[in-house]
């Protein structure tokens, strides 16, 4: 593969995983909650708590502003999910800063 071919690919892969995140991002509510990016394998790639959800995810839209460590996240990204236990948010939200 050259090295074209593979800056295509990530290219491709990256916008992807950005359009995953701004579909997602149409169904969030602006109140606080936690997060999972999971990769096609649905392993867990990131867990994210925020004080408002669709803020946070945002963020991860404007890829070309993202650290290359996050840039290849989202290249992996598959789906994201909002965590729906009470008892884990609340454990999560209370004892990480």
């Amino acid at each position: 593969m050259s090295d074209n071919e593979i800056v295509s690919n990530l290219s491709e892969t990256l916008e992807k995983g950005a359009q995953i995140l701004r579909d997602f991002v149409k169904t969030l509510p602006s109140s606080p909650g936690i997060y999972r990016m999971l990769n096609q394998k649905q392993e867990i790639l990131y867990v994210g708590k925020a004080k408002n959800l669709k803020k946070r995810v945002v963020s991860y839209c404007h890829i070309q502003k993202l650290p290359n460590r996050l840039q290849r996240m989202i290249a992996e990204l598959h789906s994201v999910e909002v965590v729906d236990d009470k008892k884990y948010m609340m454990f999560v939200m209370k004892y990480s800063s």
